[in-house]
């Protein structure tokens, strides 16, 4: 076996046995300190990792809360305003101005149920028959006219089943 190496005083071996007993200390307490610091680094992202996380849980939880709390309102609200008999009302409704309306083009009729329930009717066909139509949907009295508004479609939008387009803003009254 080759001894020279260790026998060597300019390699890395012989300056570390020739140096003096303070300088190994401080060798060895700077590889320990290294060490040390790498577990450190390594301790302190994961805090802030785990900081960052429990921030967004956090806004997330919040955020949940203030949904329900949303939720919750409008859920009573629904249930205050929407209720089986006036369900049912809506639905009778419903059918009634189907049949009113056979000579009329209705588009996606439009309920909104707040203090009193509302609905917006967009109506396509000519003058005579949605005079009428809303002559007969008023003479139920069912409804309060809001707001009526008639316009007259354009040359080429017009045909033998249209000539003008109506929209209709009507509030249900209350049961007598």
């Amino acid at each position: 076996m080759n001894w020279a190496f260790f026998n060597n005083p300019n390699n890395l071996w012989g300056t570390w046995v020739n140096a003096t007993s303070w300088q190994k200390s401080a060798v060895i307490f700077c590889f320990i300190l290294l060490c040390c610091s790498t577990q450190l680094f390594s301790a302190l992202e994961q805090w802030q990792q785990k900081s960052e996380l429990e921030k967004t849980l956090q806004q997330q939880l919040e955020q949940k809360q203030h949904q329900q709390r949303i939720f919750q309102s409008l859920k009573q609200k629904i249930s205050h305003n929407l209720t089986p008999l006036l369900a049912q009302r809506v639905a009778e409704i419903n059918q009634q101005i189907q049949q009113l309306a056979n000579k009329l083009s209705l588009e996606n009729p439009q309920w909104r149920f707040q203090t009193n329930p509302m609905l917006t009717l967009h109506i396509y066909g000519h003058f005579p028959e949605l005079c009428q139509f809303l002559t007969a949907l008023l003479q139920l009295n069912q409804f309060k006219l809001l707001s009526w508004q008639i316009n007259q479609l354009e040359s080429e939008e017009r045909d033998d089943t249209q000539s003008i387009y109506s929209q209709l803003i009507l509030q249900l009254e209350k049961e007598k």
